[in-house]
């Protein structure tokens, strides 16, 4: 795991450009404890920021350079983040021998240019600079696992591994991003917060030739059809491979007792030559979150060492500027300060790499999306089946009788319809809308800088029902959270994988009908299917999560309520562009009533942490409390 910074001058304009990566690599010295090296290139610079090289099991080292993985002499340079699962093979097939993975990218460039992006197999974020061709091009994995960021103006490029870094520290925040994020409603999977600084999106690359910059996506989500029947047996063997690729001597799973965790835990066992270490964390403050019995059920599968690390309640927004700090900006994770007691924990027992379940419900998807199939169909008896069935076996927000007349109004036949909606109407009105921000929430004479419009990842390619699955898989806040996931890593010292993200995983799940993944009734039965034998049955076929609610909940102290109050009294100038005093009032009001609380922890929080957010980067003082409620 390692982090990089490029820049280079367009249009032959300006002075050298190695000083530019000054700003850049300092905002980003966490990622190199193992050391910085630089080098210039003609109107190019490169820097590499080296992080416990060697922990994908390779031994990749600097080029003669200093400052960049380089083939031979005088030709392409390479700066990056590199979790490549086939070097010897990819140096292979581009007809070369393999020394590091940085170098079999480089021999991937020589043999197929920019469509390298095809043959590679893995997680990765790198820039290439091609002196000979005067050439700079970028590359983001297909999921957006490893972050990379750029700036582009018409005489520079600038590139580095997070946004944070590309900060000029002036602007203020984009408007754009701050009302995406106070409503959760994060659509463009390459906005960032800072005016001019762009996210390259998951599955796209950048290119430059010197005059113009221009981006597009290297990549598109497969699918691979396969029988129903043959369907699990599949699925096991790629997840199988997936974490067999992600292990490491120095790697922890997590084990939460979760069906993803468990599933990662148990193949890691399974593939191991002697016990695989599982963190565990528990809740002696609050016991109803804890799911000791389905962890010690994992850990009597054998060859697991069991590790238990006690969580504290309460830490929702514990060490808010620290966290802040480290992210560069707000990030909506509901338990981020807890996670970095789970970081802590992994450290403390040795581990380097954390093999990590995040990302198993989206890649096996629920299937809920079945009912709308059904009721698109028309299908009413088979969809009033499928509800009972789906509430019989998992924890639903609504009643079957609530759904089926959601799915009435919309779908039924014409008679029905309108007595259907009054019905749904009825039922809705009492509910308080969690929604913080006025209608227009652009500041007046916002102008858009942007050198490229919003990215939405294109699914034109799948049938309907597929490319909803994908949807939520490609989903923007997918990679958000990918983002977040290794800048709180990189600061603890430890490097996440993410078997579920797997392409080949991913193909499997998406090549199955939606019926596949919700029967009997039960959701994800793709996966619970694919597990037999492996998971122990009081995991597989459990009903339901563990709500972690309550225990975020105890974070909102009589302090964090008072500031609440305050906001709701009089707006700080910084946030009045958007937020409605009356909307934070009703969506507080729901805070404070128990069946309505849920709903409410969100957009609070997002609206905690960005206010403390504007105050740290604007220096404002932050105003006392209006009062403290107990």
């Amino acid at each position: 795991m390692s982090g990089f910074v490029a820049a280079l001058r367009l249009n032959g304009a300006g002075p050298a450009p190695g000083p530019l990566l000054d700003a850049p690599l300092a905002r980003l010295r966490h990622r190199g404890p193992q050391g910085i090296y630089r080098t210039e290139s003609g109107p190019a610079a490169l820097a590499q920021l080296m992080f416990r090289p060697g922990a994908n099991g390779t031994s990749d080292i600097l080029a003669p350079t200093g400052g960049a993985w380089q083939l031979r002499p005088d030709g392409p340079l390479l700066v990056g983040d590199l979790a490549i699962l086939d070097g010897p093979q990819l140096a292979q097939a581009a007809g070369s021998r393999y020394r590091s993975d940085a170098l079999a990218v480089l021999a991937a460039y020589d043999r197929w240019g920019v469509a390298l992006g095809d043959h590679l197999e893995g997680e990765f974020a790198f820039v290439i600079w091609d002196p000979a061709a005067r050439r700079l091009l970028a590359l983001r994995d297909r999921f957006g696992i490893k972050p990379l960021a750029y700036r582009a103006t018409a005489d520079l490029l600038l590139i580095a591994s997070e946004p944070a870094a590309l900060d000029d520290g002036v602007a203020a925040p984009d408007p754009r991003w701050i009302a995406g994020f106070l409503s959760g409603e994060e659509h463009d999977a390459a906005l960032s917060p800072f005016p001019g600084v762009r996210r390259l999106a998951p599955g796209h690359r950048l290119a430059c030739d010197g005059t113009s910059v221009w981006e597009d996506a290297w990549w598109q989500i497969e699918t691979a059809t396969l029988p129903e029947a043959e369907a699990p047996e599949a699925l096991a063997e790629a997840l199988d491979r997936a974490v067999r690729a992600r292990m490491t001597r120095d790697s922890t799973t997590l084990l939460s007792g979760g069906l993803d965790s468990s599933t990662i835990t148990c193949l890691a066992a399974r593939a191991s030559d002697r016990p695989v270490r599982a963190l565990s964390m528990r809740y002696a403050e609050m016991p109803e979150l804890d799911e000791g019995r389905y962890i010690d059920a994992v850990r009597n599968c054998g060859n697991i060492l069991g590790v238990d690390a006690q969580t504290r309640i309460g830490t929702a927004f514990e060490g808010m500027d620290r966290v802040l700090a480290e992210q560069g900006f707000p990030v909506f994770a509901p338990n981020q300060t807890m996670l970095a007691q789970t970081h802590r924990a992994a450290v403390g027992i040795g581990a380097g790499v954390v093999l990590d379940g995040h990302g198993g419900d989206e890649v096996i998807g629920n299937g809920t999306w079945y009912f709308g199939e059904l009721a698109h169909e028309r299908r009413w008896r088979t969809l009033w089946r499928a509800l009972r069935a789906n509430a019989a076996v998992s924890e639903t927000p609504s009643s079957p009788r609530s759904q089926m007349i959601a799915a009435l109004a919309h779908h039924g036949p014409r008679p029905v319809r309108p007595l259907m909606r009054r019905m749904l109407g009825q039922s809705a009105a009492g509910q308080t809308p969690m929604q913080l921000m006025p209608p227009q929430p652009l500041a007046p004479g916002y102008t858009d800088t942007a050198p490229f419009g919003p990215v939405a990842l294109r699914h034109d390619h799948l049938d309907p029902f597929t490319r909803y699955h994908a949807r939520i898989v490609q989903n923007p806040s997918t990679a958000l959270a990918f983002e977040f996931l290794d800048r709180a890593a990189t600061h603890a010292g430890l490097d996440l994988r993410f078997p579920f993200y797997d392409r080949h995983v991913i193909a499997i799940t998406l090549g199955q009908p939606t019926r596949a993944k919700i029967a009997p009734g039960q959701p994800r039965d793709l996966l619970r299917k694919a597990m037999a034998g492996v998971l122990p049955e009081i995991v597989r076929r459990r009903e339901g999560k563990t709500d972690f609610t309550p225990g975020i909940v105890t974070g909102f102290t009589a302090a964090q309520r008072a500031r609440l109050d305050s906001l709701a009294h009089a707006v700080p100038e910084l946030l009045a562009p958007y937020l409605d005093p009356g909307s934070l009032r009703g969506v507080i009001d729901a805070f404070d009533k128990e069946d309505t609380r849920p709903r409410a922890v969100a957009p609070l929080m997002r609206l905690l942490w960005l206010d403390t957010w504007l105050h740290s980067r604007t220096g404002a003082e932050m105003p006392a409390p209006r009062k403290a409620l107990s």
